[in-house]
């Protein structure tokens, strides 16, 4: 899709940097344009605002970002009501289609049958986000490398909790943000793009412990990324 480049992804970066500096510095302001940029993404993938909501739940509950205050949870909802306003107005003009085909989804009757399963919604979400992480960060198919690449990564990340710790949990769940659409039991691996971008952070922590603690583990990582981005180029 290089002549589609949906803007989603630079938003989410945008709204998870701001969302960083609001878990940092507590100033409301940031929290105000994490919400606007996960507005804009939104627009474009429409799963993400589960993703987000999911995100901003995990972290409060584990104490990453401090609950925003009531005044700036009202004004964060602002965003998302200019965004979405063309399906409100459309909502209204049509007899709420849109509302009657939600509730009637997640009542499950017959035309919209939820059906929700947990065994196939977490086989398929492994699968999906299997196939995310590989294509973001080592989109090599030979065994020898995978298993060499990702051994690298998860040494880094064994180093990288200590120093990293608060941070690491705040990657952590952004590149598991793809739980908050679990429930919809959905194979499209464009909805799974969000954490996509978790995933690249949390390797290049990794790769910068790894550069502090052992520079030759962190030059072989490297180079499987720079292996990997060739045969990237080879595919296209």
């Amino acid at each position: 899709w290089l002549s589609n480049v949906t803007l989603a992804l630079p938003a989410s970066a945008l709204a998870y940097l701001f969302l960083y500096k609001y878990s940092t510095k507590k100033d409301q302001k940031f929290f105000f344009l994490f919400a606007t940029f996960a507005a804009i993404a939104s627009q474009f993938q429409v799963t993400l605002t589960f993703q987000f909501l999911f995100v901003t739940i995990a972290l409060a509950a584990l104490k990453v970002i401090k609950i925003p205050s009531v005044k700036t949870l009202l004004l964060s909802t602002l965003p998302f009501l200019i965004a979405f306003s063309p399906l409100l107005v459309f909502d209204f003009k049509n007899d709420h289609l849109i509302t009657k085909s939600l509730i009637g989804y997640a009542a499950g009757d017959t035309s919209f049958n939820l059906n929700f399963n947990l065994q196939d919604s977490l086989t398929l979400w492994v699968n999906q986000l299997t196939t995310v992480v590989s294509r973001s960060i080592f989109n090599v198919t030979n065994s020898l490398y995978r298993i060499l690449f990702f051994s690298l990564l998860l040494f880094g990340l064994i180093q990288s909790v200590h120093p990293w710790k608060k941070n690491l949990l705040f990657v952590a769940v952004i590149s598991f943000m793809s739980a908050g659409i679990l429930i919809f039991n959905v194979g499209l691996t464009q909805l799974y793009q969000g954490t996509a971008i978790g995933w690249i952070i949390l390797t290049t922590a990794e790769l910068s412990t790894l550069w502090l603690k052992a520079k030759i583990l962190a030059i072989a990582l490297e180079a499987l990324l720079i292996f990997s981005l060739v045969q990237n180029f080879k595919n296209l």
